[in-house]
């Protein structure tokens, strides 16, 4: 089920008492059921720090041990989940994933605001994003890049040129592992079986 942002809202507080009973809500018949897969949805986007709001919420563990197991501070792991809350809610936003939330943010003037390098959040057309920093080769200006154009320039041990496109060999934009991405170049890449991203790929990356 795809998220519906435009169509389920949350008010914070009532994110909250769901993530305290997820596992009660969906045996409430259909519509909890919907609910709670709505809300496990948008946790996923939100790549650790929906992890972080589960471990708090739902499974009960303290703050001092989530932030021990992603070294961070207590007040980190703090801003975290409150910003992963605002994200799910779903109230007062048009629809973003929630990197482009953080992007968006930063955009309007807003506190720069960078999740720690290596999380993972769902990017656009369902793409897996890792954020490595602006700096990084091959990095968007947002700082993240797309995990499978990540994996495939660690193995190559060198920056992707813009044309080559990491095509992903089972079709599954989130199955991320070397052995099923194949590099090509934008002119092989329609030759692929029906590949369903080629397009939205040239459309993203206009020949220059």
């Amino acid at each position: 089920m795809g998220s519906r942002f435009d169509t389920i809202r949350f008010r914070k507080t009532e994110v909250i008492d769901l993530l305290e009973n997820l596992p009660a809500v969906k045996q409430e018949g259909q519509a909890g059921l919907d609910t709670a897969i709505e809300l496990e949805t948008r946790l996923e986007q939100c790549g650790q720090y929906g992890v972080m709001a589960q471990q708090f919420y739902t499974w009960g563990q303290d703050i001092e041990a989530i932030a021990r197991s992603n070294k961070l501070t207590s007040s980190e792991v703090r801003v975290n989940i409150a910003k992963t809350i605002h994200y799910i809610s779903g109230f007062k936003r048009k629809k973003r994933t929630f990197a482009q939330m953080v992007q968006h943010r930063s955009s309007k003037g807003c506190k720069k605001w960078e999740p720690p390098i290596g999380t993972r959040s769902i990017m656009g057309q369902g793409y897996i994003g890792v954020f490595v920093g602006a700096d990084y080769p091959g990095a968007q200006k947002s700082g993240w890049m797309f995990e499978h154009r990540l994996v495939m320039q660690k193995y190559l041990g060198r920056p992707l040129l813009a044309w080559e496109i990491v095509h992903h060999i089972n079709r599954n934009k989130k199955d991320n592992v070397i052995e099923n991405l194949k590099l090509l170049s934008r002119v092989d890449h329609p030759t692929c079986i029906d590949c369903p991203y080629y397009k939205y790929y040239i459309d993203a990356h206009p020949a220059t």
